[in-house]
C-alpha cells in the first residue's frame, strides 16, 4: 500500500467525467476499513464491528440495518456495529422474510431479528445464491438437487415437487403459479397453492435467472436472444436476436442485458431496442435499482440513467470485484477478501 493518500472525494471526481463532475461528484459513506484499497482490519479475539469480519461472504439489508455473513457465522449488525452472530459452517445468502432470517447450514433454518432460534427443518440439496423468494403467504425453496420446498412462516413444508434437474433459474411468481427452468432446457409452471406441476415444456438454455414474469405474459433470456411470450397462448410476442448475451435483469419498462463484447443494452416492453452504451467488457453484478442501474465492467464501478446515460464512475483497485448488496443509499461491494461502500 503506497504511502501517499488522496483525498477519497478527490479520487472519485477524477473518475467522473469532466463535464459531469460539477453535479454528479459522489461521495464514499467511508472505507469501511478507513483505505479502499486495504484489506478489512481483523480482530479474531472479538470482532465488535462490520470491519472486523473477514472475508465477508454476503451482505443482506433489513430495514436500516444489515445481516452479514461470512465462511463460518452470521452476524446481525446496526449501523456497522454487531448485535450477535452465531457460528454456522456452511452458511448460505440469508434472506429477511418479514422478521425472520432464513438461510441453511446443515439445516434450513430461521431466525428473528434478535437472533433467537423459531424454526429449523431438514431438506434435500443445497441453496445457492439468492434462489429463495417469498411468494404469496409461502416462502420458496429451490434447492440444487431439483427439488422445490414451498415453507410456511412457521417452518412447516406444505409441498415438495422433484423437477428432476438442478435450476438455472430463481423461482418467478406468475399468478397463481410459480415458474422455474432447469438445467436440461425445460420451463415449469407449479402451482402455488396445490403444490403440483401444471405445466412442463422445453424452451432450450437461458441465461442464469433468465425468464422475467408479467402475467399472462413472460421474458425468456438466452445467450443468443431475448423473447417475450404469451405463455397461456403458447406464442411469441416479439423476439430480439443478440449473440453473446451474458446477463440479463428486469426492468419496469422492459429487459436490461450485457454481452461479451462490453455493451449494455435496453428493450422495451414492446421489443424496441432503446438505447445502447458499452462501459467495458466483463460486465457483471447488473442490478437495476430506484436510483438507476449499477454494474462492474472491467475493474469499474458505474452507475447509469434510465435513459442510458453513466452518471457516475468509480475505478476500483483490482478486477475480481463484485456488488455484494445495494440499499436505497449504498452499494457494498467486495474485492477480494476486502470491502468497502460506495454512496448511491
Amino acid at each position: 500500500i503506497t504511502e501517499k493518500k488522496m483525498p477519497l472525494d478527490e479520487a472519485i471526481q477524477q473518475s467522473i467525467p469532466v463535464s459531469m463532475a460539477d453535479e454528479k461528484t459522489m461521495q464514499v459513506l467511508h472505507a469501511l476499513n478507513q483505505d479502499v484499497s486495504a484489506q478489512v482490519a481483523i480482530n479474531e479475539d472479538k470482532p465488535s464491528s462490520i470491519n472486523d469480519l473477514y472475508p465477508i461472504t454476503s451482505i443482506t439489508p433489513y430495514r436500516n440495518d444489515i445481516v452479514v455473513t461470512t465462511n463460518d457465522s452470521i452476524y446481525y449488525c446496526e449501523n456497522d456495529r454487531i448485535q450477535w452472530m452465531h457460528e454456522y459452517n456452511p452458511v448460505s445468502k440469508p434472506y429477511v422474510w418479514d422478521n425472520f432470517i432464513v438461510f441453511q447450514s446443515k439445516m434450513l433454518q430461521a431466525l428473528d431479528t434478535k437472533g433467537n432460534s423459531k424454526w429449523e427443518i431438514e431438506i434435500e440439496g443445497s441453496i445457492i445464491g439468492d434462489n429463495i423468494v417469498p411468494i404469496r403467504d409461502k416462502l420458496v425453496v429451490p434447492t440444487t438437487k431439483g427439488i422445490i420446498y414451498f415453507i410456511s412462516k412457521n417452518g412447516t413444508i406444505l409441498h415438495k415437487v422433484n423437477c428432476d434437474a438442478p435450476f438455472v433459474t430463481r423461482p418467478v411468481s406468475f399468478g397463481q403459479m410459480v415458474c422455474v427452468v432447469t438445467a436440461d432446457g425445460y420451463l415449469y409452471a407449479i402451482d402455488v397453492v396445490l403444490g403440483v406441476s401444471i405445466y412442463r415444456k422445453y424452451i432450450g438454455k437461458v441465461l442464469d435467472n433468465g425468464i422475467f414474469a408479467n402475467y399472462p405474459e413472460m421474458y425468456i433470456v438466452t445467450p443468443a436472444s431475448i423473447q417475450k411470450i404469451h405463455l397461456l397462448r403458447d406464442e411469441i410476442i416479439w423476439k430480439y436476436d443478440n449473440s453473446g448475451i451474458v446477463a440479463a435483469v428486469e426492468h419496469p419498462q422492459g429487459i436490461l442485458f450485457a454481452t461479451a463484447n462490453g455493451t449494455l443494452g435496453k428493450i422495451a416492453a414492446n421489443g424496441t431496442l432503446e438505447w445502447q452504451i458499452n462501459p467495458g467488457k466483463e460486465i457483471r453484478s447488473l442490478q437495476y435499482t430506484p436510483k438507476g442501474i449499477v454494474c462492474i465492467a472491467e475493474n469499474v464501478f458505474y452507475q447509469i440513467s434510465d435513459a442510458g446515460e453513466v452518471l457516475w464512475s468509480y475505478t476500483l483497485p483490482a478486477l475480481n470485484s463484485e456488488i455484494l448488496s445495494v440499499t436505497p443509499k449504498t452499494v457494498y461491494i467486495r474485492l477480494g477478501n476486502s470491502f468497502f461502500a460506495l454512496r448511491l
